[in-house]
């Protein structure tokens, strides 16, 4: 068991200094290999050196207490959210769970930076804070965030509730065993893939501009496009939230809803 300081493993390829990394799949040497992890990848945490491939290289853990130094893959100001890139890299925008909140401002790519690291990293990740301020691109979201199987095709800011088969179905206000909304998804995903959903907490979604307004609750839709709605339908009433923002919801889905 290691439980405080920094971890000695063994670099899979050459690796620079402040570079997010995982474990090599099927790493049978001791200490494990690790790897560059690429954008959407989890790591365990960021190189503290430089390292040649089979050398040994110290990595700082990513739930270590305290901030990690980090390597931007291009400009990114003091502050924002930062998510995994590709060569172990971190930037402003991305895919999968966010790695942190960025504490001083990369001006140019390779640039190593302070970086304040969100925990969850490997799965699940919540960040309490519903500012929309900390949303500035579209189609993006912070909160409780888990990796699931789509049991059909679906896209950002559709909702969909855990079938009897553990995928996750798109759900709909009409049809009371579909009913129970379990998460927002955050992407667009095919049949079979595993995708993100939102739990809970904020997403950001320029199409709900205009069509929600600030303060209004959010219900599921009945049919329609598997989504959220301002108006409440006839029956299977669930609220999943609140608009914070003209394109901002704050998504809290109700333990119940009232049957069709």
């Amino acid at each position: 068991m290691w439980n405080e300081g920094d971890r000695t493993f063994t670099a899979g390829e050459a690796l620079v200094e402040g570079c997010r990394v995982k474990i090599e799949a099927g790493t049978s040497t001791v200490p494990p290999e690790v790897v560059y992890a690429d954008a959407g990848e989890p790591a365990i945490g960021v190189t503290r050196r430089d390292a040649a491939d089979g050398d040994t290289v110290a990595v700082r853990l990513i739930n270590h207490t305290g901030t990690i130094e980090a390597l931007a893959a291009g400009a990114i100001s003091a502050g924002a959210i930062v998510y995994g890139a590709d060569d172990g890299k971190v930037e402003a925008s991305g895919v999968g769970v966010p790695v942190g909140i960025c504490i001083e401002a990369a001006t140019a790519a390779d640039d190593i930076i302070e970086v304040m690291p969100l925990a969850g990293s490997l799965g699940e990740f919540y960040y309490s804070d519903p500012n929309p301020d900390l949303l500035s691109d579209d189609e993006t979201a912070i909160g409780v965030i888990d990796y699931v199987t789509m049991a059909s095709a679906c896209s950002f800011g559709q909702v969909v509730y855990e079938n009897a088969s553990g995928e996750y179905a798109l759900a709909t206000a009409s049809n009371v065993a579909k009913q129970a909304v379990a998460g927002m998804v955050l992407g667009s995903y095919a049949a079979a893939a595993t995708g993100r959903i939102l739990k809970r907490g904020v997403a950001k979604n320029t199409e709900w501009s205009g069509t929600i307004n600030v303060g209004a609750l959010v219900y599921l839709q009945s049919g329609g496009s598997n989504s959220i709605t301002p108006t409440a339908p006839g029956s299977g009433v669930q609220i999943l939230g609140r608009a914070v923002a003209a394109a901002i919801v704050e998504f809290e889905p109700s333990n119940w809803a009232v049957p069709s």
